[in-house]
């Protein structure tokens, strides 16, 4: 699994995190299955990390995930992608400003310890979080293609 989810219910913070190496394949898989899960826990601010992943996604797959609708659909909700490295960082600005006119609260940061003084927490209490929640599933679009 290239990825997994942690849920935080105080603050209502929806923490995925993707591990070893992420293509075009998984970083979509990852897109979906945060939607759906976004859709179950409603969090009020939500993080992608890439501190522990090798991304190896094309520039194309991020571009056409920046054009379709959020993940978390609430555009006030604060989004968070840390990316530590200058690849996935570069990634990670393009996805945000290719997606910025219905993402505009979506920050790309370094490291962690930005994003949590940036939503001003500093006692987390994570619990795992399902990959696929019951319920209505969202899949891949018709025609997706990477």
């Amino acid at each position: 699994m290239a990825y997994q989810f942690g849920f935080d219910p105080t603050h209502r913070i929806l923490w995925g995190r993707l591990v070893e190496e992420v293509g075009d394949d998984e970083l979509a898989d990852y897109y979906w299955a945060a939607a759906r899960l976004s859709e179950s826990v409603l969090p009020h601010a939500a993080l992608t990390d890439l501190s522990s992943a090798t991304v190896s996604a094309s520039p194309q797959t991020v571009q056409k995930l920046a054009k379709l609708p959020p993940a978390m659909r609430d555009p006030s909700r604060p989004r968070f992608i840390v990316a530590p490295s200058d690849h996935a960082f570069g990634l990670a600005r393009m996805f945000q400003i290719a997606g910025e006119a219905t993402r505009p609260n979506l920050h790309v940061m370094p490291s962690l310890e930005e994003v949590w003084e940036s939503l001003g927490v500093r006692q987390l209490q994570f619990q795992p979080a399902s990959r696929a929640p019951s319920g209505p599933q969202r899949g891949r679009e018709p025609g997706w293609n990477c």
